[in-house]
């Protein structure tokens, strides 16, 4: 069980990392926790670059960060697309 929560949360920080470095050119910075990235994971790709920099430089707890998501992405499988982003106000 722990080996594959480790895979698990390798995955999630690579794809996370991916994400990011598709919308900036860089990798997630690397004073995040794989807690805060997975709290991250739910925010658009609007509202990542600038909460990821937020959650390293104040070092956010991760329910601060799922709290400060207003706009959230669904990974479920769309018509014409896999990513829908939902407003939340």
């Amino acid at each position: 069980m722990v080996l594959h929560c480790k895979v698990q949360n390798r995955a999630i920080s690579a794809e996370e990392n991916l994400r990011h470095f598709v919308l900036t050119g860089k990798l997630l910075d690397n004073r995040l926790t794989i807690k805060q990235i997975v709290a991250i994971r739910c925010a658009s790709d609007d509202q990542i670059v600038d909460l990821a920099r937020q959650a390293a430089e104040q070092s956010m707890a991760p329910d601060a960060i799922k709290r400060a998501v207003t706009k959230f992405i669904s990974l479920m499988k769309m018509k014409g697309g896999y990513v829908k982003s939902l407003d939340i106000e």
